[in-house]
Formats: C-alpha cells, structure tokens, sequence
C-alpha cells in the first residue's frame, strides 16, 4: 500500500493520518492531491501557517484546482479572513460555476462580510446543486434571519435539522428564530434539546 492510501485508510479508521499525510506529500512532491490533503489535514488540526504553504503548493502544482481553491477559502474563514476567503472561492467558481461547495463557502465568505443578499444568494445556489447539504440550509438560514426573513429562515434551519438531527448549530438557529418571531414556547423547546445534547 502507497502512503497516499495508508494516509486515507488511517483517517478512515479514525487513526493519526497527519505522519502519513506528511510522507505522502513529501514522496509527492509534484502531486497536488498529495499537497491538498496535507493542507486539509494541518488546516483541521489549527496548524494554519503550515497548511497556507500546503495549498499554496497545490495550487502552484494545479491552478486550475477547484477544490484546492474552495478549501483553502475555509482556511482562510477559520481564520478570520473573510476577504481572502471570497477571492479563493471566486477562483473556484470560475474553474467550475456549478461546485455547491464553492458557492456555500462563498455564502459564509458574504455573511462575514455583511453583504447579505449575496450570502443567500449563494447560499440557495449551494443548494440548488446539493440539497443534502444540512450546512448550506443553515448558511442560507442566517443570512435570512439577518434580513430579518424569519420565516424563510425558519424553513432553511428545519431542513437543516431533518437532514442533520445531531446539527446543534442549526437547532440553536432555529430556537433564536422562533423566539424573533415571537414563538416562545418552540424556542424553549429548541434551547432545552441543545442543553440535553451537550450535558
């Protein structure tokens, strides 16, 4: 077995793939997949200098690498870099117009900014290319609550929760948005599950 398969195989069983992820990239040195999950997997572990040289290695080895744009646009969010994270995935777009990853980290990219419409923009168009996303239904879900479209905005976070029953963010969003619109008793309830979960 390649290290670039022990490093899958490893993450798969839950193990430490980073040593493997590592070797692979340094075995790899010209393959861009190879520097992408070592960037991935660093980004994860909140290593961001070293995962910043990862996918700028990737991205020199593969420009045209939607992926690689897309996630080191979440890299940068983690990171506070909102501005950043938007020119990265405006690349990505447009390599590839229709990657619902790119235009949901572009949603979250325009919520940080405050440039809503475009948030939910992006955000219906994540999921008009994947409505199983229960993330995208939640990205969507804010950016409406921010505009004050509460009941649009309660139909995105119970989506959100149908397709993810265990997405606290998403229940969490839902309770607040209830109690906006003044339905105190189904926030109480959305609260209360949130504090059974995490206790």
């Amino acid at each position: 077995m390649d290290v670039a398969m022990l490093a899958i195989a490893q993450q798969r069983r839950g193990g430490e793939s980073l040593p493997a992820l590592r070797q692979a990239a340094r075995c790899l040195p010209d393959d861009a997949v190879a520097q992408l999950n070592l960037a991935n997997a660093l980004a994860r572990s909140g290593r961001y200098t070293e995962s910043a040289a990862c996918y700028d290695r990737a991205l020199r080895l593969r420009p045209d690498f939607p992926e690689g744009h897309v996630n080191l646009g979440e890299m940068q969010l983690e990171r506070g870099c909102a501005d950043l994270a938007t020119e990265s995935c405006a690349r990505a777009l447009t390599i590839q117009p229709d990657s619902a990853a790119a235009h949901h980290t572009m949603a979250k990219g325009r919520l940080s900014q405050q440039r809503l419409e475009e948030a939910v923009a992006h955000g219906r168009r994540a999921i008009a290319l994947d409505a199983g996303c229960a993330e995208a239904h939640n990205t969507l879900g804010i950016g409406l609550a921010k505009l004050g479209r509460f009941e649009e905005a309660l139909s995105s976070f119970r989506v959100a929760v149908t397709l993810k029953p265990g997405f606290l963010e998403a229940q969490l969003n839902l309770a607040a948005a209830l109690r906006a619109i003044g339905h105190l008793d189904g926030a109480e309830t959305g609260y209360r599950t949130r504090a059974r979960v995490e206790c």
